[in-house]
């Protein structure tokens, strides 16, 4: 019985200690200075023909998803027009003119004229990913070599740029962010931020600390040659989720991925159950596809986790149960609201009720996340095990504007 008390307690200890390791991480990442060329080129990293060093000054092409955005959402996708600079190019992407966005789109074309930008519509079936169907002929109509394709639903703020830049050094082929939620206005909604900030966002930013960044397909800087001489958006379908296939194709090819220092914000507006279960497990399914070992361990990051060993563990350090399970939720939770407060994340009366409920979620959404293999992606049903099709094309030539 010593024995399992002391293995309990020596999990717990490693479990805190890991909890409160990503959270100061996170606040380095957030706080610690770009480092100078002189210093990313004397790292060893090799700068080849497809890894070219990014440039503020040379023209960027900002392709922008917009399949099943509701009128909040479109408003996000819309911020690209202000962030856009002369010589940039904006290019929106939809399936076809049914899609709800559509008509939004144009009507906000029609009264930026300064803006070059265009809506592109049809779909050419390169993977059984519809996203990256989606932003296909984008990637192919832009003119830059420099891509920024950013999920529809993120909102860029005036400083985009000035973010993204800052950790282009050379030997980074590829500049990402995570998105933080922002603005939720329901209690599940409030769980979603939950997810995404002080969890989702707390881990991917510590790792980019060490050394361990990988991409989060919300928002991709890259360049177009990277791309191509590897086999373009098609190449990516060897992985159902994006950010999975482009952060290993960088690593294959000796470069690096960075994250943004700040994440962008995903306004959140209004959610159900449904919509934070339907989202998250998908979230769950696809990395348990693209990375399964980490999946493995992903269960031990759920607060229950920790709360659960302290009836075994009390006896060992000596304390009673109650008063164990109480100090180690205030150190559990109180980390996440000194996290978001310090980040500037919501947090309000339900960060603590959200992050009690996304815990326990967390574990049924492990589980449910070993069975099935489909998910729903803007009313397109995705299966993540099943070959890749052949490309064909439902792409209406007429279809831009």
């Amino acid at each position: 019985m010593v024995m399992v008390q002391a293995i309990a307690t020596a999990g717990l200890a490693v479990l805190l200690s890991l909890h409160l390791a990503t959270a100061v991480s996170t606040l380095v990442h957030a706080r610690r200075a770009p480092r100078s060329s002189a210093t990313a080129s004397a790292a060893g990293r090799p700068t080849s023909p497809t890894g070219t060093p990014f440039r503020a000054d040379e023209p960027i092409a900002f392709v922008v998803p917009v399949v099943g955005l509701g009128e909040a959402e479109t408003g996000a996708a819309l911020s690209a027009l202000d962030v856009a600079r002369r010589g940039d190019e904006v290019i929106f992407c939809a399936f076809d003119e049914t899609d709800p966005a559509v008509g939004r789109i144009r009507a906000a074309l029609a009264r930026r004229p300064e803006v070059d930008a265009r809506l592109l519509l049809g779909r050419d079936h390169v993977s059984d990913n519809p996203k990256m169907d989606n932003v296909e002929k984008g990637f192919a109509a832009a003119r830059a070599d420099l891509v920024i394709c950013v999920d529809g639903n993120l909102e860029l703020p005036s400083d985009t740029l000035e973010r993204l830049f800052e950790v282009a050094e050379p030997g980074v082929a590829l500049v990402s962010s995570p998105p933080v939620g922002a603005r939720p206005e329901t209690f599940w909604a409030a769980v979603e931020c939950a997810f995404l900030d002080t969890f989702f966002a707390r881990w991917q930013l510590a790792a980019d600390v060490f050394g361990g960044g990988f991409a989060h397909g919300k928002l991709l800087m890259l360049r177009r040659s990277f791309l191509d001489a590897r086999g373009g958006i098609a190449a990516l379908a060897r992985e159902t989720a994006e950010d999975a296939a482009v952060t290993r194709m960088v690593r294959e090819a000796g470069l690096r991925v960075r994250l943004t220092r700040r994440p962008f914000a995903q306004p959140l507006g209004s959610r159900s159950f449904a919509e934070v279960w339907g989202r998250t497990l998908r979230w769950a399914r696809l990395r348990r596809r693209a990375y399964p070992l980490v999946y493995l361990g992903e269960a031990t990051l759920s607060g229950m986790v920790p709360l659960a060993s302290t009836p075994v563990a009390a006896p060992f350090v000596g304390l009673p149960p109650l008063v164990l399970l109480v100090a180690v939720a205030a150190l559990w939770w109180g980390t996440e609201a000194v996290l978001a407060r310090a980040m500037g994340w919501p947090w309000g009366r339900w960060g603590l009720p959200a992050r009690i409920v996304r815990d326990a979620l967390a574990v049924a959404l492990w589980l449910a996340g070993w069975f099935g293999s489909g998910y729903v992606w803007r009313g397109q049903v995705v299966e993540i095990d099943r070959p890749t099709v052949k490309a064909r094309s439902d792409r209406d030539s007429s279809g831009s504007a």
